[in-house]
Formats: structure tokens, C-alpha cells, sequence
């Protein structure tokens, strides 16, 4: 529809909120200054057919700020970026990246959450690495019909890339790219290795932080606090306003929320990537983060990291429900390696220790005994020693609480299964 012909019916006429107003604003000001006055570093990009806002933030490395007060937290530099580790976190293992020059960072305002052919992103930030800083490029349509001009232009900075990385954006942006993609007859591949900072996030920071999303990690892990920024939820509602020509000033902070998303996900990269390259190193200090990272380091194959971790993780560890698990996971590393006697005197640490757990390390040392020291006899002492411990742990408990004991040292199904066949082996020797 061209606004300048249009012409609201005299039935309607005081009948429709700020029609009046809303299309004579159209016919007279197809573009609004307002944030071409308000943003810094901001053109429009004017095409035959179509136009889009387009803006270029250079945030130094060497400062960490631009001068416009973005933050690229974390202290990092690009010589602690190990491609090995890329290649690891991003899945493709035969993935071999030549240069940090072709990293993507993307991140998407939106006009939902739910996605599908009914969502739009109205404003499309990538960030990447040029020279001695991080660079932001932000590009945003004004009003829906101009969605494609600005879909072309972010196909451009697409063709240059080998790899993708994103927050959460195999499963949000990057599949509502595609759908707007398709749906504007643009082919684009998106099939480039994809690496999402989100899942390693989760691994390492889960149950230590309040959540998991970029303003909690910058605020709780970082020490950055936002000085302008808004509430994701409410982003659709303030460009459904923007677009109606109300609250534009609404509109300054989204975009400030989205230079900063990108910033902290170029600095996240930089410290995972530090991370995996040194697991024992001063970037984490707590046990449960400890933990996540051995996890992550296990899952990419990579069992002597992994240990390291769970190693650190017990010398910092002075929490007793979390002590036995951490000893656990040790002790299966250390199985796993070869090092039985490690793992062994790991499992009689937590038997020491750890009464609720007992039974777990008499168990596992047991097996040892019995099918690789060929020993049925020690195997069967050390499973009743665990099960009287356990029932005099149990009582002790009872008498302090003043609640009667269950059966602590009740024997499993399984438990009595073990315990009959070492006697029957007992019996075969004698």
C-alpha cells in the first residue's frame, strides 16, 4: 500500500485510535531521524527499493571499551583462542578454521519468542573479530516491508563466514533466519559449522548462578553491570510501538541490549576457549563450576582434563553433600585411566568419609577384589564391613535425632546376589 494515497473512510474517522495521525506521519516522514539523531555511529543504507539502518561499533581489545561505553568483558586476547577448541565446541571434529577472521557472533531482537513464519527480526547484530578489536554491525528495518533490504545485506556478511556462533541459536535464530530467508526468496547457507556458547554455558554454570542467560553470566561472573538496558520479554512490544510511532526513545536501549549481547559473546568464546586450554587454571573457583567444566572436558573426549578439574574441584570443595560425589566422579576418571590405584584409594576415601555413601565405594571396590585381584575373600570383608558401618552410622543418627532408624544396612536384591556368589567362590577355594 503507498501511505501517501491512503485516505482513512469517513465511517471510520474518530472511530480508529491515531489512524489520523499514524498514516499522515507515514505520507509526510517515510524514515524517521529519531535514531539516526540518537545513535551514534548510525547511516541509513538507501536502495532503489528499499532502505535499513546500519550501524558499526569498534570495541577495542586492548581497553575492552568502545567510546560509546560497550564492554568486551573477560580480559582475554585473541591469543587465547585455540582453533582445536573450536572445532571441539562446535561438533565438527575434521572442522580446522584457519583464522579467527570468518567468526560470526549473531544475535537477534525479535517480534516473538515463539518463532515460525510469523516472527520477524527487526534487528540483525554479528560481531567479529578485525584486527585489534571486536566490531558490531547492526542492521534494523524500520517497518515490515523493508525486512528483505535488510535480509540481503546480512546475506553479504554471511558468504564470508565459517562458522556461526550464537547463544542459544541453533535452536532460535538461526532457524528463524532460514524461515525469513526462505520466505524472501534468498538463498543463503546456513550450514556452517555452529558453535553455541549456551550448552557449554549451562554445563559450567548451572547451580551457581541464578541462571544461565548473557545479563546474569556478565553481572555474576564477569562483574559487569549494564548501565542502559531492558527486559528481553518486553523488546517485541517496544518495536511494535517503535513502528507505530510511539515511545521511540523506548527503541535506544534495544539496541544497546543487543551490542552488549554480542560483545559478551565474543568474550565468552575467549574464555571457554582458556578454559578448555588450561581447565586448572585461575578462571574458575568454585567446585560446581569445576565439576561443569570436567564434564565438558569429558564429553570432547578429553579424559586427563577432565580429571584435572574434578581434582581442583576436591582440594576447593568444603561442602559434605558435595565432597562424595565429586570423589565419585574421580574415582570413575580414574578407572577409566588405568590408574586403579588411584581409583582405589579414592573409593576408600569416601567410604571414610561419607557414611551415606558407604556402600557405593564398598561396592565398587568390591568388584576390583573380586574379578580383577581375584580376592572373593577381601571383596566379602569389604562389603560387610560397609553394611555394619552403615547401620551404626544409621543408629547413632536415630539416637541423635530421636527418630527411629529405618533399615539403613538392609541388604538389595543385588547386594544379597553379590554377597552369595563371592561365599560360593569362598567355598570353591577352601
Amino acid at each position: 500500500m503507498d501511505f501517501k494515497d491512503f485516505k482513512l473512510p469517513p465511517s471510520l474517522k474518530g472511530k480508529v485510535f491515531r489512524a489520523e495521525e499514524f498514516f499522515k506521519e507515514k505520507a509526510t516522514s517515510p524514515h524517521s531521524n529519531f535514531l539516526l539523531k540518537h545513535l551514534s555511529n548510525a547511516s541509513r543504507i538507501i536502495m532503489d527499493d528499499g532502505t535499513f539502518i546500519h550501524r558499526r561499533i569498534a570495541i577495542p581489545l586492548d581497553t575492552g571499551r568502545s567510546p560509546e561505553g560497550y564492554v568486551f568483558p573477560g580480559g582475554c586476547s585473541l591469543s587465547d583462542l585455540d582453533f582445536s577448541h573450536l572445532a571441539h565446541l562446535a561438533g565438527e571434529m575434521e572442522w580446522q578454521p584457519g583464522d579467527c577472521s570468518g567468526l560470526l557472533f549473531v544475535d537477534l531482537e525479535t517480534t516473538g519468542l515463539a518463532g515460525g513464519t510469523g516472527t520477524f527480526p527487526f534487528l540483525c547484530g554479528v560481531g567479529y573479530f578485525e584486527e585489534r578489536s571486536f566490531v558490531v554491525e547492526q542492521l534494523f528495518m524500520e517497518d515490515y516491508p523493508y525486512e528483505v533490504f535488510m535480509l540481503r545485506h546480512l546475506a553479504e556478511k554471511l558468504k564470508g563466514a565459517i562458522s556461526l556462533v550464537t547463544f542459544n541459536g541453533k535452536t532460535f535464530d538461526i532457524p528463524l533466519l532460514a524461515t525469513r530467508f526462505i520466505y524472501n526468496r534468498l538463498r543463503v547457507n546456513l550450514k556452517l559449522p555452529h558453535i553455541d556458547l549456551l550448552h557449554p554455558a549451562r554445563r559450567i554454570w548451572k547451580g551457581t548462578l541464578t541462571d544461565c542467560r548473557l545479563e546474569s553470566i556478565e553481572r555474576e561472573y564477569f562483574g559487569l553491570q549494564r548501565e542502559r538496558d531492558v527486559e528481553s520479554s518486553l523488546i517485541p512490544m517496544i518495536y511494535f510501538n517503535f513502528v507505530r510511532g510511539r515511545n521511540k526513545e523506548s527503541m535506544l536501549p534495544v539496541f544497546d541490549h543487543n551490542v552488549q549481547d554480542i560483545a559478551t559473546l565474543g568474550a565468552l568464546l575467549l574464555i571457554f576457549s582458556r578454559m578448555l586450554a588450561n581447565p586448572e587454571g585461575e578462571l574458575l573457583h568454585k567446585p560446581l563450576e569445576l565439576w561443569g567444566l570436567g564434564g565438558l572436558c569429558l564429553k570432547m573426549g578429553w579424559m586427563e582434563k577432565s580429571l584435572l578439574c574434578m581434582q581442583r574441584a576436591l582440594t576447593l570443595a568444603d561442602d559434605p553433600d558435595l565432597t562424595p560425589l565429586l570423589l565419585i566422579h574421580t574415582a570413575r576418571l580414574y578407572r577409566k585411566l588405568g590408574r586403579m590405584k588411584d581409583a582405589l584409594r579414592t573409593w576408600e576415601h569416601l567410604m571414610a568419609t561419607s557414611p551415606r555413601h558407604r556402600l557405593t565405594g564398598a561396592i565398587e571396590l568390591a568388584k576390583y577384589y573380586e574379578h580383577k585381584a581375584r580376592n572373593p575373600n577381601r571383596a566379602r570383608e569389604v562389603i560387610l564391613k560397609a553394611l555394619k558401618g552403615v547401620e551404626i552410622s544409621s543408629e547413632l543418627e536415630s539416637y541423635i535425632s530421636g527418630v527411629p532408624s529405618g533399615s539403613g544396612a538392609e541388604l538389595t536384591p543385588e547386594l544379597e546376589k553379590r554377597l552369595r556368589r563371592l561365599e560360593r567362590k569362598i567355598g570353591l577355594l577352601h
